[in-house]
């Protein structure tokens, strides 16, 4: 009997020394990242029996379980992943902000001192202090447009190079999560729950979604599957997918697209439009679609400016008497880019509109052209419009759009084939002023008009100027 007493009172302490380590070891993993709060769960032993009935025979531990709650933490993931992608999205555009000053340092005061500047040599054509003054603001449009341009495109690189960091820590916690899926499987065939293997799991599928937006699936053995893009897996049980970062199938520089591959399977292009939250997701869509949409801007606004001041040039004459030349410069329009599915090797030029003058149509957007086998299509990427080209003539003739002229340069193509269109991408960048001699101003009229010495009424010339595109005409007209 005594030994009864013996082997339940050791049997009491030993239970509630497990019940107090556990408690110490809440207490030392109180700031621990990710630990779930654990309890001794104790149970009676079975009572043996006897002729008086069951005499009970003390205390066991029955297990630890942890506190933990599946609807919360999946909750808490979700908001990670949403405030993740809004974070680093909202900090890009600070910085996109930051470099389109205000006052008198911006973009705008230093284009209207250069439009201001031309009242001078207005009044005074022939004085060269004035025309000084025309050309040294024209210098500073120039630089303005020019280092806007570097600073979106220095951004744009940071914004690539954090992707590539993002994606390499992404598929680092992906592999991880499958080992610790694969030791869970071991160690829960043995009956109990590895509170400490799945707290770490935990933690790093809510690392994860600091990178992108996760769904999971309870799997075999306490193993867990893990979705993005609603239905792909990046884990499958022991099985991690892998992540990179490139370019859509146009090549094109501008945009970054994330894509998938599982167990050596061909690679997939992801949508960041399904990808919900995440680091990952706000850096594409800063990249792909703000940073986009400033270049645009930005590049529009320095080809409407550089165009327009070129067709005001050269309705006039220089200090020289000769036609006046253009007073801005720029690279050549950037052809189509053709995708790398293409069956076809169709090239497509791209220029401005000249006559009329598409200036004034020019749209902040880029183009996607498809041919179908039947009918061309043009579609502004920036609000999805299509425009019908073959009912214009196209290829068969060049067809304008926005203020811009698409012809074929040939017309191997094939159904199925499409093409991009980056139109304002580089103008910011490529403007320059074409000249430096303040001589080469055309500020004169190529016409004037007197009254002949024999006129005897009263009729009065009060208005002459020369149309921009008309024939040279002859020297004198009476």
């Amino acid at each position: 009997m005594s030994g009864g007493i013996m082997n339940i009172g050791v049997g009491a302490l030993v239970a509630n020394q497990i019940a107090l380590q556990t408690i110490g070891n809440n207490i030392a993993n109180v700031n621990t990242p990710g630990y779930s709060r654990q309890s001794a769960v104790l149970k009676t032993v079975q009572g043996q029996a006897s002729g008086s009935g069951f005499i009970g025979k003390g205390v066991d531990v029955q297990t630890i379980v942890r506190s933990y709650d599946d609807f919360l933490t999946k909750q808490s993931a979700l908001a990670k992943a949403n405030a993740s992608s809004d974070s680093t999205r909202y900090d890009y555009l600070l910085r996109t902000q930051e470099i389109f000053q205000t006052g008198e340092n911006g973009l705008g005061a230093t284009i209207g001192n250069f439009f201001n500047s031309f009242a001078d040599v207005t009044l005074a054509p022939t004085d060269s202090t004035a025309r000084s003054v025309v050309m040294t603001k024209a210098d500073q449009v120039v630089q303005q447009f020019n280092s806007n341009a570097t600073s979106l495109n220095d951004l744009k690189q940071g914004v690539v190079d954090q992707l590539n960091n993002s994606t390499s820590a992404l598929n680092e916690l992906l592999s991880q999560i499958a080992s610790t899926n694969f030791q869970i499987a071991q160690a829960t065939s043995g009956g109990q729950t590895p509170n400490d293997l799945l707290d770490q799991r935990d933690q790093l599928i809510h690392d994860v979604n600091r990178y992108v937006q996760t769904s999971q699936v309870a799997g075999d053995n306490g193993q867990i599957n893990i979705f993005i893009s609603n239905s792909l897996p990046v884990v499958l049980g022991s099985q991690a997918a892998t992540l990179s970062i490139g370019y859509d199938e146009f090549n094109n520089t501008n945009k970054s697209k994330l894509s998938y591959s599982l167990g050596g399977t061909s690679t997939t292009e992801l949508n960041e439009s399904y990808l919900g939250g995440g680091e990952i997701t706000g850096l594409l869509k800063f990249q792909n679609n703000d940073l986009v949409d400033a270049t645009n801007l930005l590049g529009r606004m320095a080809l409407a400016i550089g165009t327009k001041l070129n067709e005001q040039q050269a309705l006039g004459v220089d200090l020289s008497g000769s036609a006046g030349s253009n007073l801005f410069s720029f690279s050549t329009l950037p052809d189509a880019l053709p995708s790398n599915n293409n069956s076809g090797s169709a090239d497509i030029a791209v220029a401005v509109q000249t006559s009329p003058s598409g200036t004034t149509s020019f749209k902040a957007t880029d183009y996607q052209l498809d041919w179908d086998g039947t009918t061309w299509t043009a579609t502004r990427t920036s609000d999805g419009t299509t425009v019908d080209l073959t009912a214009q003539g196209f290829p068969s003739s060049s067809v304008t759009i926005d203020g811009l002229e698409l012809s074929l340069s040939n017309n191997n193509v094939s159904a199925g084939d499409s093409f991009f269109i980056r139109v304002f991408s580089a103008t910011a960048s490529s403007i320059s002023v074409a000249f430096s001699s303040t001589s080469g101003l055309a500020m004169a009229s190529p016409v004037a008009g007197s009254a002949g010495t024999s006129n005897t009424g009263t009729l009065s010339l009060t208005s002459l100027s020369a149309l921009s595109g008309v024939a040279s005409q002859p020297s004198a007209v009476t």
